[in-house]
């Protein structure tokens, strides 16, 4: 039975295994290609702006949002803003994160 100590213990693990692989805890064998940079595919929703050029959304990640000239200028900015989006929340998680804490990744 997880008592809620064990519970709590378990919320503060944080899925980044760039941070914990120059200290070692991360076999850098296991994880090649999650080293060099996380990827993922995300759903991207483009339409022509009423003012010209294009807007893009990405139902995925709320609050994730793009806009350019193009279709391409609209896809790049929304790719920044999800990157943005996604590198705010895990500092967020980190802060307070006491030093025991386990970091690993999670293939979805």
């Amino acid at each position: 039975m997880l008592t809620h100590a064990t519970r709590q213990a378990r919320s503060w693990l944080i899925f980044d295994v760039r941070q914990k692989a120059d200290a070692g805890a991360v076999d850098e064998a296991v994880f090649p290609s999650i080293l060099t940079g996380m990827k993922g595919k995300f759903t991207a929703i483009i339409e022509e702006a009423p003012e010209g050029g294009y807007w893009a959304i990405c139902p995925e990640v709320p609050g994730a949002n793009g806009q350019g000239e193009t279709v391409a200028e609209a896809k790049r900015s929304l790719r920044e803003a999800i990157r943005l989006i996604f590198e705010d929340r895990v500092a967020d998680a980190r802060r307070g994160l006491p030093k025991e804490a386990i970091q690993a990744v999670v293939a979805v």
